[in-house]
């Protein structure tokens, strides 16, 4: 059979975040009325070298010495205060913001508000670095198709397990090499499931006498980037809510991780190709099939998490996770990602592993002992926190 294309819909349900391994400083940007604006750096640098008292050589030498630890890291408001240009700007009568962007050393209609984020967790010059959202070669952000057939395997894989029962031995694996006694590497922990997902997805090849991953069923599902078909960017910030706050209904932990995020009503097209044939082992035939799966999948985190943080919790709305088809990106939690809960015999055996898995990860961390990890991934937005990187996803059209 040949394989049968769609064309999709991603919408944003909460801040989506898809990191591109590079982060801004406060040097890399003006921050001003709680909003970040990035810098043309070529027209930057030729402000500051027209300046009377030439401040391109201080604009260095302050960064240098900052690199080099001999000072406290400045920002491009700061320097400006600092060199008494602001204050003649507004002496003047002028915006500074408009100032920047009419001479082209910022983008006035790209400013990005800080959601939910205040001076008093940035500080008045703005978080200290902020990770950057993936960019194509034009600049402009995008979701890659990688992460969306991410985010489907680790769904498919799951729903597989918990339907089929057989894979004890992978289990027996996992514990061993997890056991606080033993002289295994965190890689080892890895290797399990490797070699888990490359028995069900990759069937043994009688001619080569093993398996080939240009024969892996995955082949079969194919899934395009994802562009944007409008955009809502808002920076925020990595909120964990543990386990005993949940309860308790306190507040979540603001932590000193900023991050460029997809915001709603963000929504993005994408395509998406089945091959009925390959695909169908694993019991994916269609894009129903697909569909059906995924939201499997969500219900499935959300009944793990309702057993530690409540769902009747003021704090958060845990029933948005099931009316999400996706968890998707950075920021959404070891949970999401995955396959302990769907291979271990019990949910009690899964948070015994689990936690042993964490602890070699992070070293001395108290993981309770009615969920792991414990904490529930959050961020802030305006007033009401929300579960990071959830996407709802809508079937467009048959091509």
């Amino acid at each position: 059979m040949t394989m049968q294309y769609t064309k999709m819909r991603l919408r944003c349900e909460t801040p989506i975040f898809i990191g591109s391994g590079e982060e801004y400083t406060k040097m890399n940007y003006f921050y001003w009325d709680n909003r970040v604006y990035y810098l043309n750096e070529h027209a930057w640098a030729s402000f500051l070298f027209k300046r009377k008292r030439n401040l391109l050589n201080k604009f260095t030498e302050e960064n240098a010495n900052a690199y080099r630890g001999y000072g406290p890291a400045s920002s491009i408001r700061k320097f400006l205060s600092d060199q008494g240009v602001i204050p003649r700007w507004e002496g003047q009568g002028k915006d500074p913001v408009k100032f920047l962007s009419d001479i082209g050393v910022i983008t006035k209609a790209e400013g990005i508000p800080l959601a939910g984020i205040s001076d008093k967790n940035t500080g008045k010059y703005g978080p200290n670095t902020i990770h950057s959202f993936i960019r194509d070669g034009r600049g402009a952000r995008f979701i890659p198709g990688s992460s969306l057939k991410g985010a489907m395997r680790t769904a498919i894989l799951s729903e597989y397990l918990r339907q089929n029962r057989k894979f004890g031995r992978y289990w027996k694996d996992l514990e061993r090499v997890v056991n606080p006694h033993s002289k295994a590497t965190k890689k080892d922990s890895g290797n399990v499931f490797k070699n888990l997902e490359k028995e069900i997805a990759i069937p043994f090849n009688e001619k080569t006498r093993r398996r080939d991953m240009v024969d892996s069923y995955f082949t079969g599902l194919q899934v395009s980037d994802a562009v944007l078909e409008n955009e809502h960017v808002g920076i925020v910030q990595k909120e964990d809510l543990g386990y005993s706050k949940a309860r308790k209904g306190d507040d979540p932990n603001p932590l000193v991780l900023f991050r460029e995020a997809l915001m709603p009503p963000t929504s993005a097209e994408f395509t998406i190709g089945i091959d009925p044939k390959k695909m169908g082992s694993l019991g994916i035939r269609n894009i129903d099939d697909l569909m059906n799966c995924l939201q499997k999948f969500m219900s499935y985190q959300y009944d793990i998490l309702s057993d530690a943080f409540p769902a009747d919790n003021t704090v958060y709305d845990l029933d948005s996770i099931r009316r999400s088809d996706l968890y998707l990106g950075g920021g959404t939690g070891f949970l999401s990602k995955t396959l302990v809960y769907s291979l271990a015999p019990s949910k009690d055996e899964a948070i015994r592993v689990t936690r042993q898995i964490l602890q070699s990860m992070f070293g001395k961390h108290n993981h309770d002992f009615q969920i792991s990890p414990r904490t529930l991934k959050l961020t802030k937005v305006q007033s009401q926190y929300d579960i990071m990187g959830l996407g709802k996803l809508e079937v467009v059209k048959p091509l």
